[in-house]
């Protein structure tokens, strides 16, 4: 994160550097064109004229393209089901809106039958054992008499 700085501090450091950008502007421009004056001159400052003229219409385009593509992927990509309005999708979105949380829930139910069926088995098993046992002894005890 960027410290804050002081406000004279930053009119100090943006006005150097404005001045700055503007002398050296100054000192490349008259290379770059030529000297006053001549026709040379007055080629380079047209075709710099037609040049920034292109470039801003070029910028403008692309900024048109650049909104127009921004809006339509808005549109079209909205981050959930209710906050998109297609008419055929709103009944397809509320039947399917539960059928996870209802099979999840039907599975589990089946899992817990199933639970309950094996633990009834065992109790089955283990009574049926221990009345076996009671029956052993039972007879054993009548048979020692």
């Amino acid at each position: 994160m960027i410290p804050r700085l002081p406000p004279l501090l930053l009119a100090l450091i943006g006005g150097a550097s404005v001045y700055g950008i503007k002398t050296l502007l100054d000192r490349i421009e008259p290379a770059a064109i030529g000297p006053p004056g001549s026709s040379e001159h007055a080629e380079k400052m047209n075709k710099m004229k037609i040049m920034a003229r292109r470039g801003g219409i070029a910028m403008a385009a692309a900024g048109v393209i650049y909104t127009g593509a921004w809006i339509y992927n808005k549109r079209t990509h909205r981050p959930t089901p209710a906050a998109s309005h297609n008419p055929d999708d709103d009944q397809s979105f509320y039947s399917d809106q539960y059928t996870h949380r209802e099979q999840q829930y039907s599975e589990e139910r089946v899992k817990m039958k199933e639970e309950q069926h094996q633990r009834e088995k065992r109790v089955r098993s283990r009574l049926a054992a221990e009345q076996a046992s009671m029956d052993n002894k039972s007879s054993s005890l009548s048979s020692e008499q």
